[in-house]
């Protein structure tokens, strides 16, 4: 039946969306995963009656659930096609005996179907370019993110205004040089190719123009002319492209392809930005060798000029002089600077340097500042002076990326991304023994916001999590099965939460926080303390295996140390030991050890902690480690990137095995920012983004 359009009543079913389409209003009513496959396993079976216990294994597979799991789902069902328990068209409730699905179920018209999501059965290149690049972003977002100082400037008021409201992606705004028009990039929902629109800054006039194939980027306005210059890719191929805009009937009159440019970058989607003279046009390109390397090309000329400043791919040119701004993203922090270009040379100047990573970067000409985008959980939008002052204009619960600014209107465009993370479970055991084949994954905490970083009580019987779903990212509590969410905690906005650890007891958790301090939360006392001196930034809490200590690392000069804190006696004391990470192995008799130092240290170590002898297990770890190392019965669980795509593996010490745990992926995911394993190693819940939407706002 997966292979078959299939049609119940006045509703379609849309496997690839796990939702409902209406056969004559088109509405679609989403159901997730989980309630997917119970309407699926009942389909499967019409008119038969199906046990709570048939439905539950078969469905939930063996995992412990509440009473109130398969009732809800059953509701749920009933909710989303419209059906009354008192007088069913669709499932009927048997009491005490179980449930028997009612209507007809048929095949229907493919073609139908495939006219309405036309992008279903189609390789979406160019949602997929665009998708990738972001993934990118919000992963290099991550690592900053877990340690975000939070500015202590106060959010200035802004009027908000949303400028776009489409379903599918809108993004990469760009100002004209009178402040009257946007040109932005749309990716509609199921659509198979990006368009570049240009509106009104009124919302009055708007052209669509097609971009026949491929993904466009970074569409940027020149700063004199009615000229616009844009990125377009196919595949590896690049091109810079220039169209010659009308204002006066909205209309394009010229198009034309100036330059050849570097494929997509590793480190997201690649900046394109006009010379103050409106002359030339300054991109990545490849040289003779394959290396990439900034270029200034005279358009009209067609001269190119290599410029001395590396290749940055987050930059922005001052609107007025040849000054450039540029992020330089470094293995623990990123620099902002401003260098001036003078004939392919530069002097550059160091405006800051923080632990976050810029999603955006603009020049606010008026003030001589910058305007920066960073967040991933929350986003914010900050102004920052030469001699490194920031002020914060604009915080949100969803990460901002691309800023501009029009000193003609006195106006900020950016996009805001709303990104839906949630915490899916499947089993675990089956996955490493031969022949076996493991069942779907499924969604276990779900909501329309950022649900992470997962952590289960020793018991098993909960999880701990983060999420954003009030506003911004506060700690979170559910039973194992995704019952009984609740907000645990409400920190403040200097504290947010960004790893969480069990005491052996469950009583306590510990908290890492953003501002690098280690909070302990009494659940029963409902008491919440900070452990860590005031002068002290630590990372990466962990307990000793009877709760009486607690290790995190403390950064001294180039290198991370681990402190141990007596709980009892709350005394903080140095171990001797350099390393990010401190975990106790199972048996209490050794520990592990991670370590981001140089090539000869770098990587997991073992360490006993009778003799002091240190082995190195594993020559390098990945940082998204900090909060993906579990310690395992015997070995560890970690999380290792492979061809391009994130997987689960377990390694066991004693002799020297790993095996990889792959979860099964779409076109576009999973994407892992973050798992968990149950205390008896039998299942793993982890991080899933489900969706993707953008809208442009502005700001005044």
């Amino acid at each position: 039946m997966s292979d078959t359009v299939v049609q119940v009543g006045e509703w379609r079913l849309l496997a690839d969306r796990h939702s409902l389409r209406h056969s004559q209003t088109q509405e679609e009513r989403y159901l997730g995963a989980q309630n997917f496959a119970l309407l699926h396993y009942l389909l499967a079976h019409p008119a038969e009656l199906l046990s709570r216990e048939q439905l539950l294994d078969a469905v939930w597979h063996g995992v412990i659930v509440n009473d109130n799991t398969l009732s809800k789902a059953i509701a749920d069902l009933r909710k989303a096609l419209n059906d009354d328990s008192k007088q069913p068209r669709y499932i009927l409730t048997v009491p005490k005996r179980g449930y028997r699905w009612l209507a007809t179920v048929q095949s229907a018209d493919a073609a139908a179907v495939t006219e309405v999501t036309p992008a279903t059965k189609t390789v979406n290149v160019a949602r997929r370019i665009y998708i990738g690049a972001l993934l990118i972003l919000l992963l290099l977002a991550l690592i900053a993110w877990r340690f975000w100082p939070v500015s202590d400037k106060a959010a200035t008021a802004l009027e908000i205004r949303p400028f776009t409201s489409d379903a599918g992606l809108e993004m990469n705004a760009s100002f004209s040089f009178d402040g009257q028009w946007l040109a932005y990039v749309a990716l509609p929902k199921n659509a198979t190719q990006t368009l570049l629109m240009i509106k009104s800054l009124n919302g009055r006039q708007r052209l669509q123009v097609d971009s026949r194939g491929g993904a466009i980027e970074t569409p940027t306005w020149s700063t004199r002319q009615w000229y616009l210059a844009y990125l377009h890719r196919e595949g590896d191929d690049c091109t810079v492209q220039l169209r010659r805009f009308n204002a006066d009937n909205v209309s394009v009159d010229e198009a034309r392809a100036i330059d050849h440019c570097a494929p997509a970058s590793r480190t997201g989607f690649a900046s394109l930005q006009w010379s103050a003279d409106g002359e030339s046009l300054i991109y990545q390109r490849l040289n003779a060798e394959g290396q990439r390397q900034l270029v200034r090309h005279y358009w009209r000329e067609q001269r190119t000029q290599v410029l001395d400043v590396g290749a940055p791919t987050v930059f922005a040119l001052h609107p007025h002089r040849d000054d450039m701004a540029y992020a330089s993203i470094e293995p623990m922090s990123t620099s902002l600077m401003v260098q001036t270009l003078v004939d392919g040379h530069s002097e550059s100047q160091r405006w800051l340097t923080r632990s976050e990573v810029f999603l955006g970067l603009a020049w606010d000409s008026d003030r001589q500042a910058l305007l920066t985008t960073t967040g991933l959980a929350g986003g914010r939008l900050e102004r920052i002076m030469a001699n490194g002052e920031r002020h914060t204009l604009f915080v949100s619960n969803s990460p901002l990326i691309w800023p501009q600014y029009s000193a003609a209107t006195k106006t900020i465009a950016l996009t805001q991304l709303t990104v839906k993370h949630d915490l899916w479970r499947d089993q675990l055991a089956s996955r490493y023994l031969p022949g076996k084949s493991a069942p779907q994954a499924s969604a276990v905490i779900a909501s329309n916001h950022f649900d992470y970083s997962p952590q289960f009580a020793h018991s098993g019987s909960k999880l701990a999590f983060i999420s954003n779903r009030s506003g911004k990212p506060d700690v979170w509590t559910a039973f194992a099965d995704g019952g009984e969410q609740q907000r645990l905690i409400d920190l403040p906005d200097e504290q947010w939460p960004v790893n969480l650890q069990w005491s052996p007891d469950d009583r306590y958790l510990l908290i890492g926080t953003s501002a690098m301090k280690i909070l302990r939360y009494d659940l029963i006392a409902d008491a919440l303390e900070t452990l860590t001196p005031e002068s002290v930034n630590a990372i990466n809490p962990r307990w000793s295996l009877d709760g009486k200590q607690i290790f995190y690392a403390v950064r001294q000069q180039d290198e991370w140390q681990i402190t141990r804190y007596d709980v009892d006696h709350k005394t903080h004391q140095a171990s001797g030991l350099s390393a990010a990470l401190y975990a106790p192995s199972a048996d209490g008799a050794s520990a592990y050890l991670l370590r981001y130092g140089n090539s000869e240290q770098r990587g997991v170590w073992l360490v006993d902690l009778k003799t002091q002898q240190q082995q190195r297990l594993m020559p390098a770890l990945d940082r998204f480690n900090w909060q993906n190392f579990h310690v395992a019965t015997q070995g560890f669980y970690f999380l290792q990137s492979v061809a391009g795509k994130w997987q689960v593996q377990r390694w066991t010490p004693s002799d020297g095995t790993k095996t990889a745990y792959a979860l099964t992926t779409d076109a576009m995911g999973p994407l892992f920012v973050d798992f968990a394993i149950d205390p008896k190693e039998q299942h793993i819940v982890f991080t899933h983004i489900d969706d993707w939407e953008s809208d442009i706002v502005l700001l005044q």
